[in-house]
């Protein structure tokens, strides 16, 4: 019982901090409170319940065959996520939001979005899963439209119109759950889909579908929508407009949950073949165009804005290809770094002093720098992955390891090689840098690998060929990014990537509505699609 009272505690805790911080409204404080006290016990107790996990427990509320709450690895692994998140960006927002009046609003709602998204980590039934899914898009778009101007205003609508359609899609998918086989209790969707995949559902008793195939299509629409991927409103350059706390909030937390719901039901996934090919189309598609919007974004927050989506794209591809553990270690990996970009965003214009500082180089050297920024990770990556196993990129998780490994470490090798007059020394150092990297990464996929196989260890199919997927991909990224950097020659492709994202707003008294976000128009997009 006592057990089962720390998978409440980890929900309440922050839910209460929220409670407080809306009751502190009316005070007149000059600095009203923002509190990361819920959120610091939600951490404690997701610690604890962690311990439990990793010794072989599973805690639950309710009839262990169809618990309420649930904790395992995948769920535990998430809510640390969370929680060291909540604890991070309200700390930041103490000092950030100081003599804001509506600091109380932050507080209340985003201690809220953070119960809610703990929720839907240790949720036990599908049902449980909806309803913390949709109390999370109704936090999100509150906090978007936290100043309350024109601007925050027409985000909001922007996010509320996405995030609800996909908030449908999911209700519809639970309603067909619920009149097909009941409430399944998460820990055996496997039972459960193989249930759903023999059930057929008629449309005016004139066409009959499999019930699987429809919930899968209505998963991946759901996720798509809260990951702000075409063709939904791309409702994530919009939180512009709210604080640098809510942009870290959203974009390190919230937007991540389209790749946690897939893979948490991934067994509903794996029935159906088409569910595959369209995620697996709305993600790159999303990728290529957020990607070049990064690539032209003249500011540092709306680059970084841009970016989150193709990030999230990059997550939906993985599972679409049958990489359920690449997807959650991106997952992972993505929400620490966003948000340590987002908060220091700051020190963006500082950044960009002191690359100035470094002397481009000639023409002959800038070339050879381009070859082994290429061709140094590939002969790393490549020695590497013969000496472990010659056969592991010859499935969908190797291969998308390998296409995101390469990336950074063709773009970090860029970067090293420009430091500096080229050489062996620094050829040499490149090479050894990125093979440590690369051996740490590795073993970091062991470790998650025997730490959350109960969680992530479903077959999610294999419909879309990952090498055929990922080389569109690459020639399409490639052949954006040379449109993008040639302005004087594709203007009709830089008009169009330059509008992404962009929130129109009315004019107010003649004058155009203030642009958010950080300007630095001599600054590049600090971040690629990795």
């Amino acid at each position: 019982m006592v057990v089962a009272l720390l998978l409440l505690a980890l929900v309440l805790a922050p839910a209460t901090a929220g409670i407080w911080s809306w009751t502190r409204r009316r005070q007149a404080a000059a600095a009203p409170p923002v509190t990361a006290a819920g959120s610091a016990v939600g951490l404690a107790v997701a610690v604890v319940l962690g311990f439990l996990v990793a010794r072989g427990d599973r805690p639950h509320l309710g009839d262990p065959d169809a618990a309420w709450l649930r904790a395992d690895p995948l769920g535990v692994a998430l809510a640390l996520l969370v929680a060291t998140l909540g604890v991070t960006i309200l700390t930041y927002a103490s000092r950030n939001l100081e003599g804001d009046a509506r600091a109380w609003r932050f507080s209340a709602l985003a201690n809220g979005v953070l119960a809610a998204t703990l929720l839907s980590s240790v949720a036990g039934r599908f049902s449980v899963l909806v309803v913390a899914w949709v109390l999370t898009s109704i936090g999100v778009v509150a906090l978007i439209a936290y100043r309350g101007d024109g601007v925050s205003r027409a985000a909001a609508r922007r996010a509320g119109l996405a995030l609800g359609v996909g908030d449908a899609a999911l209700v519809g998918a639970l309603a067909i759950v619920l009149g097909t086989i009941g409430d399944p209790d998460l820990a055996g969707m496997g039972a459960a889909a193989a249930d759903l995949g023999a059930r057929q559902l008629s449309f005016f008793g004139l066409a009959e579908v499999g019930a699987a195939g429809v919930v899968a299509v209505l998963l991946v629409a759901a996720a798509a929508a809260r990951a702000s991927q075409l063709p939904f409103p791309l409702w994530l350059p919009g939180t512009l407009a709210a604080p640098t706390p809510v942009s870290a909030l959203l974009h390190a937390g919230a937007v991540n949950a389209g790749g946690f719901l897939l893979v948490r039901l991934s067994p509903v996934l794996a029935e159906s073949a088409t569910a595959h090919v369209v995620l697996a189309v709305i993600a790159l598609v999303t990728i290529v165009v957020t990607a070049g919007a990064a690539l032209v974004r003249t500011d540092v927050k709306g680059a970084l804005a841009t970016s989150t989506s193709a990030q999230m794209g990059f997550m939906l591809l993985a599972v679409a290809v049958g990489a359920p553990l690449a997807a959650i270690t991106h997952l992972i990996g993505h929400a620490l770094y966003k948000a340590s970009r987002f908060l220091g965003a700051g020190e963006a214009l500082t950044a960009a002093r002191v690359a100035r500082r470094h002397r481009a180089a000639p023409p002959a050297a800038a070339g050879w720098r381009l070859v082994l920024s290429l061709a140094v990770p590939a002969a790393v990556l490549a020695a590497v992955v013969s000496l472990l196993d010659p056969s592991v990129l010859h499935d969908g998780e190797g291969w998308i390891i390998g296409v995101a490994v390469g990336a950074v470490g063709v773009r970090a090798t860029w970067a090293w090689l420009g430091r500096g007059p080229l050489g062996v020394p620094r050829v040499l150092g490149a090479a050894a840098g990125f093979g440590l990297t690369l051996l740490g990464y590795l073993g970091l996929l062991v470790v998650l690998e025997h730490l959350l196989h109960t969680g992530v260890a479903v077959d999610v199919g294999a419909s879309v060929d990952a090498p055929w997927a990922l080389g569109g991909f690459l020639v399409a990224a490639a052949l954006g990014a040379l449109a993008a950097r040639s302005p004087r020659t594709s203007p009709w492709i830089l008009a169009p990537l330059s509008a992404v994202g962009q929130v129109p707003v009315p004019a107010r008294h003649g004058r155009p509505p203030r642009s958010s976000g950080l300007r630095a128009p001599d600054v590049p997009a600090l971040e690629g699609v990795w």
